[in-house]
C-alpha cells in the first residue's frame, strides 16, 4: 500500500447527477468536497483515513456514489441526496491473499456491476451491486501492466495499461466474466474516452 499523502491533492471533479453541485475528490485529505454552482463549499464527507479518494461513479438512479480509493485499494459506497454524501461502507478491490503493492485507479458502473482497475496487482475487480452494498464477484488479470484507466462500451471493456503501453480489449460475458479479445500497442496508454 502507498503511504498516505499529507497535503491536499485534488484528483477529480464532476457534477452530481441532479446537476446542482460539483464533487471534488481530495486524495491527500481523504475527503470529497461538495460545491454549489457558484463554487461555494456546500458540504464535505470524510472517508477512511489513508483511503486516498481518486475517482467517482454513480448508480443509474443517481442515489448511490461509488468512490475508488487509490491508497488503500477500496471502493467506498456513499448515499447521495441533494448535495449530501453519507458514507455507508468500503470494500477491498483485491483478493484476500494478495499482500503486494497496489494503487486502485479507475471505476465504472455497468449493468448493475462496478468495475475497478488495480495497478500493481494488474487486474480488474468486478462487484455486484445489491441495493446499497457491493459483493466482490471476481478479479481478472488486465493482461497488461499498470491499468491506469478502464472504460466500457456495450459489452466491451477496455483497459489502458500504462507501463507496457497496451490497450487490452475484453468481451464482458454474463455481465461479469472478461474474455480477452485483443491487445493493441499504444505507448503510455493513460485514458480511454468513449463518445
Amino acid at each position: 500500500m502507498k503511504t498516505k499523502k499529507k497535503e491536499p491533492h485534488t484528483h477529480f471533479v464532476d457534477k452530481t447527477p441532479d446537476d446542482k453541485y460539483l464533487l471534488v475528490t481530495d486524495l491527500g485529505l481523504d475527503k470529497i468536497f461538495i460545491y454549489d454552482k457558484d463554487l461555494n463549499l456546500h458540504n464535505s464527507v470524510s472517508l477512511n483515513k489513508g483511503a486516498g479518494p481518486r475517482h467517482l461513479a454513480f448508480s443509474d438512479d443517481g442515489k448511490i456514489c461509488y468512490c475508488i480509493n487509490e491508497l488503500n485499494s477500496t471502493v467506498s459506497v456513499l448515499e447521495y441526496s441533494d448535495g449530501i454524501l453519507t458514507l455507508l461502507d468500503s470494500y477491498s478491490t483485491l483478493p484476500e491473499n494478495y499482500c503486494g503493492e497496489n494503487a486502485a485507479a479507475a471505476i465504472r458502473v455497468h449493468n448493475g456491476y462496478v468495475f475497478v482497475s488495480n495497478r500493481g496487482h494488474n487486474s480488474i475487480a468486478c462487484f455486484k451491486i445489491s441495493g446499497k452494498t457491493l459483493k466482490l464477484v471476481n478479479v481478472t488479470s488486465c493482461e497488461g501492466d499498470f491499468p491506469r484507466d478502464i472504460n466500457i462500451y456495450e459489452n466491451l471493456l477496455f483497459s489502458a495499461n500504462q507501463k507496457d503501453g497496451t490497450l487490452t480489449v475484453f468481451e464482458i460475458e454474463n455481465n461479469i466474466n472478461l474474455n480477452l479479445l485483443q491487445t493493441i500497442q499504444i505507448p503510455n496508454a493513460l485514458c480511454i474516452t468513449i463518445n
